[in-house]
């Protein structure tokens, strides 16, 4: 639930950062390519982030590893087998997206630049509040964060159904997970504990009921 967790909240924060790119755009306005503000391209943008987003979701399996080789190479293969379909399609986007004309070059690496940038402020800020280690006040701070730069964001100008609405539900999903977790792992704990009190209890009223035999055979 930890991942799901995070995740709906890159979610978020990647449609948060695409109101970010429109008002950047705007401003620029590069109209080459097409016939609205296209400076910066927001295809290259977004699947940079979602594959940095991915390799770092990826990168715990190598930290957790031993320094055993056979499961350091199981783990690197198993990160190499989950991301190469994403990064050939990737690649084969941003091809698309040179050869069918709709960015140029200079377009495409703005694009990257800035999807790298937003990679950044995601993982230094709010990714860190996610971690395991982390609390679940921590946690739960992280999309609540999303929602007020959202909202900061709309009410100086830049509103739409993709940067304003789109990421509402992510958050109250991300909430939802990381409140699940939490409520899940601390009923399991003490439903453990309450097993191993009854099973205490039990042991020490089957010794006192044995020691009770046993005092009175000895009587008889």
């Amino acid at each position: 639930m930890l991942i799901l967790g995070q995740t709906c909240s890159a979610a978020a924060f990647l449609l948060f950062s695409r109101g970010m790119l429109v008002s950047i755009r705007d401003k620029m306005g590069d109209m080459r390519c097409n016939t609205h503000p296209n400076g910066i391209s927001g295809h290259v943008a977004t699947y940079t982030f979602i594959l940095a987003v991915l390799a770092l979701q990826a990168i715990p399996e190598l930290s957790h590893c031993t320094t055993q080789k056979t499961r350091m190479l199981i783990a690197s293969s198993a990160m190499t087998c989950s991301l190469l379909p994403t990064t050939t399609l990737v690649m084969i986007i941003f091809c698309e997206t040179y050869l069918g004309g709709f960015h140029t070059p200079q377009q495409m690496v703005y694009g990257l630049v800035f999807g790298l940038a937003s990679f950044f402020v995601y993982f230094s800020t709010i990714h860190n509040l996610m971690t395991q280690r982390r609390a679940i006040s921590h946690q739960c701070a992280a999309p609540i964060l999303i929602s007020a730069l959202t909202l900061l964001q709309a009410y100086l100008g830049t509103w739409s159904w993709v940067s304003t609405v789109l990421p509402v539900p992510c958050v109250v999903a991300a909430l939802t997970m990381f409140l699940g977790r939490h409520v899940l792992s601390h009923g399991w704990s003490r439903g453990k504990a309450a097993v191993t009190s009854t099973r205490r209890w039990a042991d020490d009223l089957g010794f006192d009921v044995n020691l009770m035999r046993q005092d009175r055979g000895g009587e008889t």
